[in-house]
């Protein structure tokens, strides 16, 4: 934390911690998470802060945990809070809680393991994380390249398949409430698009730790790197889905019609702690569950919607051509081969098949997008060709508001005191940093060395090294140091923008 951004910005979270650290009454008192931070302040366990039958005096708040993205936004535990809290009458509370994963291996397992140690009640656990955990009835939806549209993944989740794919979660000490679909997930190119099985062959891939995915990408020549073990030097690819490269911190190529298989979110219970609960309580939490399922699959963004999104970053999306997707499909016939061992798997993965080929040919195909931009010239200077200071000279823009720093993983006093817009001046070697929301101002010197640069401000010797490139009026900065949050986010997690020439 000795390396924020605004000097006073540290020393808040610092003032937090201390806060925290004396016992203050919200979270604190309760176990750990995969990230070290606090759960439940009523002790993070099943019923620990309510009556059993739910007396309209003391209500039962029970907590979700997920990976993605602070409370606030967590859309399907929000909606899920809302259905309990209406179908009980207010006798049943659902509060969500952010499980930071952040440099954790295998984050979405840990995620599903607090449940069983009571440290969260409910959790929304992805699909694909199970069968590391001895689970095998989920699997069937990491089938590669089986559930490739909305209109698929809706029609699983939705129908009588859903009860057999969390058959399996009860042996393993689970109770599985409903499937909520997410979004579908596709081949990112970091350093270039990937359209051919050759793309694949040696490419680091970033993918969330799973037998199955790992399979996949060994399978089409990739080397996975699981997200929770951080990002190493070199790693070109990531599977993702469009929205989710807002989280990547460095831009890429998208290809469309490459989808690996669907996000989908299994939400469990420990199954002990459930039969705890009144057969009218566990109704509730059925009944909700399953209707946010139906309101996701209204109400979710389309696999249409997100790719005009990510068209309008700017970033390009291409196409693999028919018989360069046939390979990469061909090459996915072992993972089939090692699914398909489990009875149930297979059929499982037959019914899915069989949905798929009853279904119309989906409306929406994702065209093509920003392709000049591949063909852009690289504007970058070559690294150890200069060490000129000057050319960086510029003033530069982004806006890193505090909604952006949490949903990168800050916490709420930090994003608040660093966020807002962010304006760079470098010139001759002398460095400024001006914040908008209440102008504080840090300057100090910055060297540069062929492709690196080192900036000092202020007290914070140095207060980052990075690569960095200019293109197109885009200055970015990669492979930031320190390691922190909020260097990553800050420094690296967008491109400034040249507004105008260092005065």
């Amino acid at each position: 934390m000795g390396h924020g951004v605004r000097q006073h910005g540290v020393l808040a979270v610092l003032v937090g911690i201390l806060l925290t650290g004396c016992g203050s009454a919200g979270a604190g008192a309760g176990g750990s998470n995969p990230s070290g931070s606090t759960t439940s302040q009523n002790g993070g366990g099943l019923l620990g802060g309510g009556d059993k039958v739910g007396g309209r005096g003391n209500p039962i708040v029970l907590t979700i945990g997920t990976n993605d993205g602070p409370p606030g936004n967590d859309v399907n535990g929000n909606h899920f809070a809302a259905e309990v809290d209406r179908r009980s009458g207010g006798l049943l509370k659902i509060e969500p809680r952010q499980i930071r994963g952040d440099g954790v291996p295998k984050y979405n397992q840990k995620l599903a393991e607090m449940v069983l140690r009571g440290e969260l009640d409910l959790a929304e656990v992805p699909s694909r994380a199970f069968d590391e955990l001895g689970v095998t009835s989920l699997q069937a939806i990491q089938a590669p390249f089986l559930l490739t549209d909305d209109d698929a993944v809706d029609a699983v989740v939705t129908g009588p398949l859903a009860a057999d794919l969390m058959s399996g979660l009860p042996a393993a000490g689970y109770e599985g409430l409903a499937l909520w679909p997410e979004a579908l997930r596709h081949a990112f190119g970091e350093e270039g698009p990937i359209r051919t099985l050759a793309d694949f062959h040696g490419l680091q891939v970033r993918t969330p730790a799973s037998h199955s995915s790992f399979e996949l990408l060994e399978a089409l020549g990739a080397r996975p790197i699981d997200f929770g073990v951080g990002v190493p030097a070199g790693v070109g690819a990531a599977e993702t889905s469009f929205r989710a490269t807002e989280n990547l911190g460095v831009p890429g190529v998208m290809t469309a019609n490459v989808v690996f298989f669907p996000k989908v979110y299994t939400v469990i219970v420990g199954r002990e702690a459930f039969q705890e609960l009144t057969a009218e309580q566990r109704a509730i939490l059925r009944d909700a569950a399953t209707a946010t399922t139906t309101w996701l699959v209204e109400n979710r963004e389309t696999e249409e919607d997100a790719a005009r999104w990510f068209c309008a970053t700017g970033q390009p999306m291409v196409r693999a051509h028919d018989a360069d997707l046939a390979a990469i499909v061909a090459a996915g016939a072992p993972v089939y081969a090692d699914l398909e061992k489990d009875d149930m798997t297979a059929r499982l993965i037959g019914e899915m098949r069989s949905i798929v080929s009853k279904l119309a040919e989906p409306v929406f195909a994702a065209k093509p997008c920003n392709l000049d931009a591949l063909a852009r010239p690289d504007t970058t200077p070559t690294p150890g060709l200069t060490d000129d200071p000057s050319v960086l000279n510029g003033v530069y823009r982004a806006d890193v508001s505090a909604d952006y720093l949490r949903a990168r993983g800050l916490s709420q006093v930090d994003a608040f005191n660093n966020g807002g817009i962010w304006t760079l001046t470098f010139k001759d070697g002398r460095f400024s940093h001006h914040l908008s929301r209440d102008g504080t101002v840090c300057e100090g010197p910055y060297t540069v060395i062929g492709s690196m640069v080192s900036v000092s401000c202020a007290t914070f010797d140095p207060l980052f090294t990075a690569t960095w490139t200019l293109r197109d009026g885009a200055l970015r900065f990669t492979k930031v140091t320190p390691g922190d949050a909020l260097a990553q986010a800050g420094w690296g997690g967008q491109p400034f923008t040249r507004i105008a020439d260092a005065p």
